[in-house]
């Protein structure tokens, strides 16, 4: 059985997920230093610090970076379900990146590229005639009522 100890000494079990301790930023010590090991053994890189027992900022970024690529949420914070994930061993998982859904015009298909070039110029030629032909009805509304003014 693989034990680790808490921060006064008491001694966890890394089969039983009820004995696993919650560890977040501040915390210290060797299951702070178990976690750090643990994350590196997988991929996760602490270059800065490595396995030191003080779970700061590089470790919480570690821990997130773990989190939000096994589909837990990224709090930071090591509690039973990302101990049983991380325990199993598991390599690092990259993390997607969102994917931007709107076009490029620079470094997209020529095909592309030449379809939103011809879009943008027609957008702007839509605007031109539609402003057009909206003052040209507000001028036949006025050239209208002013007839009636003059008849009267």
């Amino acid at each position: 059985m693989n034990q680790f100890y808490g921060n006064f000494g008491q001694t966890f079990s890394t089969t039983d997920p009820s004995t696993y301790p919650i560890l977040g930023r501040g915390s210290r010590g060797e299951n702070v230093r178990f976690l750090q090991e643990k994350l590196m053994s997988v991929g996760y890189s602490l270059p800065k610090f490595g396995a030191d027992g003080d779970f700061g900022g590089e470790t919480e970024t570690a821990v997130i970076t773990f989190q939000k690529a096994n589909g837990l949420t990224p709090n930071g914070i090591i509690g039973k379900e990302a101990w049983t994930i991380l325990l199993q061993g598991v390599p690092a998982k990259p993390v997607a990146k969102p994917v931007s859904i709107t076009p490029s015009v620079k470094g997209g298909s020529p095909m592309l590229t030449s379809f939103l070039e011809r879009a943008k110029k027609n957008q702007k030629k839509i605007i031109f005639i539609g402003l057009a032909v909206g003052l040209g009805i507000v001028g036949l509304m006025l050239i209208r009522k002013k007839k009636p003014v003059r008849a009267w």
